[in-house]
């Protein structure tokens, strides 16, 4: 019975941090608007679109076409997926720095986009401005940074006009016009990472991913955006339409499931345990039945009959308590890297336990 009491909080204490860890990331901001916004895949043949021009110039028809539709709120061109994790990355050099060694050189992730993603999405810019078609011209290339971006690279100062470029052989600076809010691209769980917005016609690949915002749902964008690349390319797949509040779901259905996963364990072990000292206190209390009637009869009060009875099993779970604490410890531990804002050593989480116990 105290090992089934030890194990039992063992098992406890490491559900009530992996719910603790799970309910925290639910409650984390992504930074965007999933609202009534869906996301549509649809890779490009690269035999076809051969080139990031040809690419470009479909995905600036298809946006073209759907904003033009009644039911299309607002649309824009991405890559990566908001959440997804597959960012491209690059290292840089800050213009008015000294030349780091190529091993030094700062990185920051990438992203491709079009005009109006970031209403599109719901992420508000700090400061400077949007994309424009104007940018499209074979001008200096403009980018937009994050906010985590500006503050590490320039703290302390304005990072709108500041210049970097990817590659020391090419002559050319790119320029920075904006600066967007944090959003948190790689899953609700990291802390967001500098991040680079590219103009669409500037980093165009052939498998990049339409935003569109639509109050008639995923129902209504999935029609229009149908309906528009049958105008445009008849043999072209659909292939995925989501909403974001989807794609928000399924970037934590990983610590769901082990949550859920722990938690029947617990909560079986934890009706195992109670039925163990249930059975052990009930024999016993069979066993002791005459004695205990010859002490009601000689005028023993109920608490002094019931007391070492309440005792005993309070030993029996006190004892498991204490072999357990070293356990969950140890559990704990190991479950660190899996948590999200909870400390592996929660004293909540540990003393609500062993309370229940």
């Amino acid at each position: 019975v105290v090992v089934e009491v030890a194990l039992t909080l063992v098992l406890m204490v490491s559900a009530g941090l992996l719910a603790n860890s799970f309910l925290r990331l639910q409650q984390v901001d992504p930074g965007f608007d999933t609202g009534p916004v869906a996301l549509v895949q649809m890779p490009l043949p690269q035999g076809k679109y051969v080139d990031g021009r040809a690419q470009a110039a479909f995905y600036q028809s298809l946006l073209d076409g759907l904003r033009t539709r009644g039911e299309i709120e607002r649309a824009a061109v991405v890559f990566p997926n908001p959440l997804e994790g597959a960012n491209a990355a690059g290292a840089f050099n800050l213009e008015g720095r000294p030349a780091p060694t190529p091993a030094e050189r700062p990185r920051a992730n990438i992203a491709s986009i079009s005009t109006d993603y970031f209403r599109t999405m719901g992420i508000p810019l700090i400061a400077g401005r949007d994309f424009t078609a104007a940018d499209r011209d074979p001008a200096p290339t403009p980018i937009i940074v994050n906010a985590e971006f500006a503050r590490r690279y320039w703290p302390g100062e304005n990072a709108i006009g500041r210049r970097l470029r990817f590659d020391d052989s090419v002559d050319e600076w790119l320029t920075v016009v904006g600066i967007a809010a944090n959003s948190r691209n790689r899953g609700l769980a990291e802390e967001p990472q500098p991040l680079l917005y590219i103009p669409l016609h500037a980093f165009t690949l052939p498998f990049m991913s339409v935003v569109v915002r639509s109050p008639g749902g995923t129902a209504a964008v999935a029609s229009a955006v149908r309906a528009e690349m049958r105008r445009l390319d008849p043999e072209l797949p659909v292939e995925r339409v989501q909403p974001l509040d989807d794609m928000v779901r399924a970037s934590v259905a990983e610590p769901r499931f082990r949550t859920m996963l722990l938690s029947v364990f617990a909560l079986t072990a934890l009706a195992l345990a109670a039925i163990g000292v249930y059975g052990l206190i009930s024999y016993s209390v069979a066993n002791r039945t005459r004695e205990i009637g010859i002490r009601v009869a000689l005028g023993a009060r109920p608490a002094q009959v019931i007391g070492p009875i309440v005792r005993e099993g309070m030993t029996l779970a006190l004892a498991g308590v204490g072999l357990g604490l070293g356990g969950a410890y140890g559990a704990a531990k190991v479950l660190g890297s899996f948590l999200f804002g909870v400390e592996a050593t929660d004293p909540l989480t540990f003393t609500a336990v062993a309370a229940l116990l």
